[in-house]
């Protein structure tokens, strides 16, 4: 699990090309997002990476699984497998 961006540490934003991008206040729930097409309304966002890459922001080791990351306010949450056990994470994005 790897969060990149332009802007500010923490703060969610994919990338940006002028200052910080303006999401909705609307948290990603469930699978697809809040409207469960995979879109969100935002502004402010760049059309592409910098050259070198965006910036990595943080990173945290997942175990194997299939999932799709839920968002509540300001925090991720994501299922993986460690051996045998089902593994439940939240992070503060």
């Amino acid at each position: 699990l790897t969060a990149c961006g332009a802007d500010q540490p923490g703060d969610g934003v994919a990338a940006t090309t002028e200052g910080r991008a303006s999401t909705s206040s609307t948290s990603w729930p469930g699978f697809g997002g809040p409207s469960g097409d995979f879109r969100v309304e935002a502004g402010g966002l760049g059309d592409g990476w910098p050259g070198e890459g965006p910036v990595e922001r943080w990173s945290h080791p997942l175990g194997a699984g299939y999932s799709t990351i839920s968002v509540h306010e300001d925090v991720l949450y994501v299922t993986s497998r460690d051996g045998d056990r089902d593994v439940v994470q939240a992070r503060r994005a």
